[in-house]
């Protein structure tokens, strides 16, 4: 869904942001937004559900379904801390669970894969990407490449990973995968092979727009755009993004309609959501 929308979780509300403007959707906490560590996924279903996931720090309301008129509170069927979803346009949703593992989910009943019941790496899932009828799962112990039978794992002791905790996976036109983690940008070709592209950063997020080059969400050097030879900070680009208060955090980025990157980003004080 990172092409369509960005979702705020502002305390009660969910309010989309598209090209329009924003729409708010209001839906009642049954505990304090308090409890809650962040609103951690977002991704849309079939016809006009989209999917949110809470990395609660209780058992209550860690994933909603909007269908456009009304809110579904799935916390008694998923009860895990969400990080990640993704719906495989088959009817079902995956869902990355911080101590949960992955989630198969078809809106009855889930398939869990933990590190006890199966060979997945981690049961810390920080992302989840698709790449034909594989499932790519980022942990904070490296890739696991799910086949629909077994899981293959890939780590900085048997690949060519820069680190083992992985945010972020963006699959380019060609079918390589470009990797976001805690130290800089990697990618994986098509035949599985992973190379370090370098910054001494975290990637967030990745986003590859409509001439290829990949923008790149940091933890402290703000968005990049990365051409396949260098990095560039985003006020080279464009002086007047945010002006002087231009944020160093930049936690999510969605493609616009006209291809361009949106981000989500924090400073000191204030988040943003701006355009290039």
């Amino acid at each position: 869904m990172k092409n369509l929308l960005i979702f705020i979780f502002v305390i009660s509300n969910i309010a989309l942001f598209s090209q329009q403007g924003f729409t708010t959707f209001s839906c009642t906490l049954t505990q304090s937004s308090s409890y809650f560590k962040n609103l951690s996924a977002i991704e849309l279903g079939a016809g006009s559900d989209v999917w949110i996931g809470l990395n609660s720090n209780t058992n209550n309301k860690t994933l909603l379904k909007f269908d456009g008129a009304a809110w579904t509170d799935y916390a008694t069927q998923v009860n895990f801390p969400i990080q990640a979803l993704k719906y495989d346009g088959a009817g079902n949703l995956w869902i990355g669970s911080s101590t949960g593992g992955l989630l198969k989910f078809d809106g009855a009943t889930y398939t869990q894969y933990t590190t006890s019941n199966s060979s997945i790496i981690s049961n810390n899932v920080l992302s989840i990407e698709l790449n034909g009828t594989n499932v790519l799962v980022g942990t904070n112990a490296g890739i696991s490449i799910y086949d629909g039978a077994n899981f293959t794992n890939y780590s900085k002791a048997n690949s060519g990973l820069s680190s083992d905790t992985i945010y972020a996976f963006e699959k380019d036109a060609s079918g390589n995968i470009w990797i976001g983690s805690a130290i800089g940008l990697n990618m994986m070709n098509t035949s599985n092979v992973i190379s370090a592209l370098g910054i001494n950063d975290k990637v967030y997020d990745v986003m590859i727009d409509g001439a290829g080059d990949k923008w790149l969400g940091t933890d402290a050097s703000g968005l990049l755009r990365y051409n396949g030879s260098n990095f560039t900070n985003a006020l080279q680009i464009s002086g007047t993004i945010i002006g002087a208060n231009y944020p160093d955090k930049i936690y999510s980025i969605a493609k616009s309609p006209a291809g361009n990157p949106i981000v989500c980003a924090k400073s000191t004080t204030n988040f943003y959501q701006e355009g290039l």
